[in-house]
């Protein structure tokens, strides 16, 4: 019997061989523009022109605030988000938001707001909830409308993610990064407490999820601890702060059924004994200029955990084609022996590969694995 997306990946994940190898991938706007005017349809998705095995939903982490536009000029404009952060979207450039502004300063602001934190089906769309973007756009406010996409999408054959931000992540988009990293040393108890308040809407939203009889295959879980040169927090602060957390909701989901994929950017590899014992099953994306690769982590973790990723675009877009072929291919056998292996670029695909060299990079990927 030939093994759905769904199974194939719901096997790799579990540390099982897949009938073929999982391919998932993440890219992106800038790069789809220029693989639109490479000849891409203007109209094609990509998860479906490419062939990739997974789908997203997407769950809302903010405190439901009013969104408001404060101002706009041919330039910029400055709004505030769901979550409390104003910030100001350039309109000429694609780049990062300047954050101005938070709605929670103090642990009182924090108090005041936190009663929002609650499950709700306002919270869940088959479109992007995501934080500081200028171009997000409320789902459309009629439940029914939103359920039916969603089943279109659950009763399909993908492997269907829940996409959320989790701990730290959900916490410093409410009152900022710098903040968030003084309160966890001056004031950990906050930190804790917006966690733990986080973590009991995503336990009861997952619950609702399955309720509504939308039973989701995976748990995208976006927490971005790690920068380059290692984590950004200690392993005993991780363990303090954020592990009884994530074993609460990890343990939710597995009573669900549903699979723990843990994201984060940077090298957060002296973090990863934790989330094993944080019931997390699968890790990604793996950055390659991180010093992350999934040769040796295979050999230290791949018995305990599945690993997604680490394809860099450097090495996609390698001058040698031959050079780029051979190191690509030789992580993915070597990743792929024994099953416990997805295929996903080291982060989202960005504008710098062109689209016939991706295309020849998933050739490569199809190659080295036939399973």
């Amino acid at each position: 019997m030939t093994m759905t997306p769904r199974d194939n990946m719901t096997a790799a994940i579990n540390l099982r061989t897949p009938e073929r190898l999982p391919l998932c991938d993440s890219y992106w706007p800038a790069t789809l523009t220029r693989w639109r005017n490479e000849g891409m349809p203007s109209d094609a998705q990509p998860f479906d022109y490419f062939g990739m095995d997974w789908r997203f939903v997407y769950l809302d982490s903010s405190l439901q605030l009013e969104e408001e536009l404060i101002e706009e000029t041919e330039e910029y404009a400055i709004k505030r988000n769901a979550y409390g952060a104003t910030a100001r979207f350039s309109r000429k450039q694609e780049v990062p938001a300047e954050l101005l502004d938070f709605e929670i300063k103090t642990r009182r602001d924090w108090e005041r707001l936190k009663g929002r934190l609650v499950a709700n089906k306002e919270r869940i769309a088959p479109t992007g909830f995501y934080s500081l973007v200028d171009n997000w756009s409320p789902p459309d406010p009629d439940w029914e409308t939103r359920k039916a996409a969603l089943t279109r999408i659950l009763e399909g054959e993908s492997y269907v993610v829940a996409y959320c931000y989790i701990g730290f992540e959900a916490v410093w988009r409410k009152i900022g990064y710098e903040q968030s990293l003084m309160t966890l040393v001056d004031n950990p108890n906050w930190i804790r407490d917006m966690i733990e308040a986080h973590t009991d809407m995503l336990v009861d939203l997952f619950g609702l999820l399955h309720e509504e009889g939308l039973r989701v295959d995976g748990a995208f879980m976006a927490c971005d601890l790690a920068y380059r040169n290692g984590a950004l927090i200690s392993p005993a602060t991780y363990r303090d702060i954020e592990l009884p957390s994530m074993q609460r909701l990890t343990q939710a989901l597995r009573g669900l059924g549903v699979q723990a994929i843990f994201h984060s950017d940077g090298n957060f590899e002296e973090l990863i004994p934790l989330l094993i014992e944080g019931g997390i099953n699968c890790i990604q994306p793996l950055e390659v200029q991180a010093g992350m690769d999934v040769r040796d982590l295979k050999t230290r973790y791949g018995s305990d955990l599945a690993l997604m990723g680490n394809i860099a675009h450097s090495e996609m877009m390698k001058d040698s084609e031959a050079e780029g072929r051979t190191v690509i291919q030789d992580k993915v056998r070597r990743a792929s022996e024994g099953g416990g292996y997805v295929y996903h670029s080291d982060h989202s695909v960005p504008p710098s590969v062109c689209l016939a060299r991706y295309r020849q990079v998933l050739e490569w990927v199809r190659e080295a694995t036939d399973l």
